[in-house]
C-alpha cells in the first residue's frame, strides 16, 4: 500500500507516488498489479528487486568502509550465494549476516552476488561458495539441512500445520525449480511414496494468488518461502519427507590466515539460520536500507568527469542539484571525497576508494532499467552488447569495433545496438543475468554454466615502454628478466592481469607489480615517463607506437603469451541473426587488422611466428 510504504520512509505519500511513477517510466512497465486486499508486486517488480538487492547490499559495505575512515584498500572477501528468490527467509539471513559483518570488520570488504557460485570467476579472491547439494561433499562444510514445506491452496489447507507424504495423494503439486540435486532427491522420495509432481514452478515469480487460482500446491525448501507465498489465500505447512536427503553446504576457496577470517562468515550465516523453517510470518518487511542510489551513481559520475558541468551532463540534473545531492552523499559518510577548484575536481583519498569498491555496482545499477526494457518489450530490436574498455582511439579493438558498428548497422537498418563497456568478469555477470545479449571478454578456454563461448581471435603481449627509456634493450626479452622491471599492471580483477600471474606461475617465476591500477590509461601515462614497463598487447597503444611515444618489445618465451578474445552468450537467448552478424563481423575486422598490423610492428610479427 501506497500509505504503508510512505510512512516507513517518512515522506509523503504524493511523493512516493510520484516516485513510482517516475521509475515505472524509466523502466517502460508498470510494477504492480491490483489484487483484492491493495496492490501486488508484479513480475517486473521481482526482476527489479532480484537485479537491485546484492547492489544495495554492495553500495551499503562501499558505504561503511569509507565511513570508517580506513586508511588502507580494504582485503577483498567475494561472496557468492546460491540463486534464491529476493525477500525470502534465506535472504533475511545473508542480509543479516551482511549487516552483522560490516559492524565487526569495518575493513573488510564483503561482496554478495545473487548468482549462482559458477556463473563468475573471481579466481584472485577469497570466496565462499553456497550450494545445494542431494548428499555430503568433500570440502564442504553444512550450513542447513534440507527441510520441505507445502504452500497449500483450496481444500488442501485444511490438510493441517504438518502434513505427511501419505496426504499429498492425489493433490496436484508442483515442486520450486532450479534446485539442482536437491529438487531430484525431493522428485525420489517422492516417487517412492507414489506421488509425483506435475511440474516445476518458479519460486521468485509464482505467489499466492497465482496458486490459489490454478489450485497447484507447492513444495518448496522453507528457507526460500517469501513474502507473495506466504500470504493468504494459501496455508504454509510444513511437510514430513524423511527421505528427501540434502542440504545447504559452503565451499570457501582460500587458505591460511584468510581462511580463518573467512569462516566468520560461515559461522554468522549458520547462526542466522537456525529456525528457517519456523512459524515466523514474512507478510510484514521493514525497510533495510536507507542508500539514496541515485547518490552513488551521481558520485560516479563526478568521479569520472572530474567536473560537475559535465557529470550534471551526464545525469540530466541541473547543476546545483548534482552538487546537493554530493554534499548529502559527503554528509552520510562522514568525509570529503573532492577538492574543488577552478580547474575542477580533484579526487580525495576516501573518493578513490569509493570508486574503487562502488565501481561495479554503479554500472549494474545504470544497466537496470535498459535491461528490464529489454525484457519487457514485446518488439525488441536492440542489440544489447558488451565489449572491453579500450584504452584510445587508435587501439585495434576500438578501430574493429568502429568498423564492426558501421558494417553492422548497414546489414540490419531496422535494429538497433547499445553498447556497454566493463572488464570480462563484471561482462559474463551482465550476460548471466541477460543484461546483455552479446559480450566480447578476455578468456583462455572458458566454461561457465548457462553461458556459450565462441573464439574470435589472438594476439600477443608484449613488454610496453617509452620508447626512449633504458630500462631495456631494443628485441625480444624473457618472462624472468620482465619479473625484474619495475611494472605497472591492471588490477586483479582485470582479465589481462590473470593471464600474466597464470603464466609466469606455470613457468615458477614470481612476479610483482610495483603500482596496480584499475584504469589503464593511467598505466600508460606512467609507462611514457620512461620509468615504468606493462604488458599489454602491442594492438591495445597502437596509437602511441604510430606516433613514436612507445615501443613494444616482443616476449621470447614459447608458447607465446596471447590475449584471447571469446563471445559469450547466455545459452537460453536464441542466437539471432542480428548477433549472430555481430560475431561474425567483429571476428573479420580484427583479425584483418591484426595481420595488417603484424606485417608493420616488429613486436606482434616476432610473436606471431613464434
Amino acid at each position: 500500500m501506497a500509505a504503508r510504504a510512505a510512512a516507513e520512509f517518512g515522506v509523503a505519500q504524493s511523493t512516493t507516488t510520484m516516485s513510482l511513477r517516475r521509475l515505472e517510466d524509466e523502466i517502460g512497465a508498470p510494477l504492480f498489479e491490483r489484487k483484492v486486499g491493495g496492490v501486488h508486486p508484479n513480475e517486473t517488480l521481482r526482476k527489479l528487486r532480484r537485479l537491485c538487492e546484492p547492489l544495495i547490499h554492495d553500495l551499503e559495505s562501499a558505504r561503511d568502509y569509507v565511513s570508517s575512515k580506513c586508511k588502507t584498500p580494504p582485503s577483498w572477501i567475494v561472496f557468492v550465494s546460491i540463486d534464491h528468490p529476493p525477500g525470502s527467509r534465506f535472504d533475511e539471513a545473508i542480509s543479516g549476516m551482511l549487516a552483522k559483518w560490516r559492524e565487526k570488520h569495518p575493513d573488510i570488504f564483503l561482496r554478495y552476488l545473487n548468482l549462482p557460485a559458477d556463473a563468475t570467476d573471481f579466481t584472485k579472491s577469497p570466496r565462499v561458495e553456497l550450494l545445494w547439494s542431494a548428499s555430503a561433499k568433500s570440502g564442504t562444510d553444512l550450513i542447513w539441512n534440507a527441510e520441505w514445506s507445502i504452500i497449500t491452496c483450496g481444500a488442501a489447507r485444511r490438510l493441517g500445520s504438518r502434513i505427511q507424504l501419505r496426504q499429498l495423494q492425489n493433490l496436484p503439486l508442483a515442486i520450486a525449480g532450479g534446485l539442482d540435486a536437491l529438487g531430484e532427491s525431493a522428485k525420489r522420495a517422492l516417487g517412492k511414496a507414489g506421488i509425483f509432481v506435475e511440474s516445476e514452478l518458479d519460486p521468485d515469480t509464482v505467489d499466492a494468488e497465482d496458486l490459489d487460482r490454478s489450485g497447484i500446491n507447492l513444495l518448496i525448501p522453507s528457507i526460500l518461502i517469501h513474502p507473495g507465498l506466504s500470504r493468504h489465500p494459501c496455508q504454509v505447512a510444513r511437510l514430513e519427507m524423511p527421505d528427501a536427503t540434502g542440504s545447504l553446504r559452503v565451499k570457501i576457496s582460500t587458505h591460511g590466515r584468510e581462511r580463518e577470517t573467512t569462516k566468520e562468515i560461515v559461522e554468522l550465516l549458520r547462526k542466522g539460520m537456525k529456525n528457517p523453517g519456523g512459524k515466523k510470518a514474512l507478510s510484514k518487511r521493514t525497510i533495510t536500507s536507507d542508500l539514496d542510489l541515485r547518490q552513488f551513481l551521481y558520485f560516479a559520475y563526478l568521479y569520472e568527469e572530474q567536473s560537475v558541468v559535465r557529470a550534471a551532463e551526464r545525469a540530466h540534473i541541473v547543476q546545483p542539484a548534482l552538487s546537493m545531492q554530493l554534499r548529502k552523499l559527503e554528509t552520510a559518510l562522514g568525509v570529503k571525497l573532492f577538492q574543488r577548484s577552478p580547474r575542477g575536481l580533484k579526487p580525495l583519498p576516501a573518493a578513490d576508494h569509493l570508486y574503487a569498491l562502488c565501481h561495479s555496482a554503479t554500472i549494474a545499477l545504470e544497466m537496470v532499467p535498459r535491461q528490464l526494457r529489454a525484457q519487457t518489450s514485446p518488439d525488441n530490436t536492440e542489440l544489447r552488447v558488451g565489449l572491453l574498455p579500450a584504452l584510445d582511439e587508435g587501439s585495434l579493438l576500438a578501430k574493429a569495433v568502429g568498423a564492426t558498428i558501421e558494417a553492422w548497422q548497414e546489414h540490419f537498418p531496422k535494429h538497433q545496438i547499445r553498447v556497454s563497456e566493463a572488464y570480462s568478469e563484471v561482462l559474463r555477470r551482465w550476460t548471466q543475468e541477460k543484461a546483455l545479449d552479446l559480450a566480447i571478454v578476455l578468456g583462455s578456454q572458458p566454461s561457465e554454466r548457462h553461458l556459450e563461448f565462441e573464439q574470435l581471435a589472438r594476439d600477443p603481449l608484449a613488454i610496453i615502454t617509452n620508447r626512449d627509456s633504458a630500462l631495456l634493450p631494443d628485441g625480444p626479452i624473457d618472462l624472468r628478466e620482465i619479473a625484474k622491471l619495475p611494472l605497472v599492471l591492471p588490477s586483479s580483477h582485470h582479465g589481462i592481469r590473470r593471464l600474466i600471474e597464470e603464466r609466469f606461475k606455470s613457468e615458477g617465476i614470481a612476479i610483482t607489480p610495483k603500482l596496480e591500477f584499475d584504469s589503464m590509461a593511467v598505466a600508460i601515462s606512467l609507462v611514457r615517463s620512461g620509468k615504468w614497463a606493462t604488458i599489454l598487447p602491442a594492438s591495445a597503444v597502437l596509437h602511441g607506437i604510430t606516433s613514436g611515444f612507445l615501443t613494444a618489445h616482443p616476449i621470447s618465451d614459447t608458447p607465446p603469451l596471447m590475449r584471447e578474445l571469446w563471445a559469450v552468450h547466455h545459452t537460453s537467448t536464441k542466437m539471432t541473426e542480428p548477433t549472430r552478424g555481430f560475431i561474425t563481423l567483429f571476428k573479420s575486422n580484427f583479425n584483418r587488422m591484426l595481420s595488417a598490423q603484424i606485417e608493420l610492428q616488429p613486436a606482434l610479427q616476432a610473436s606471431a611466428q613464434r
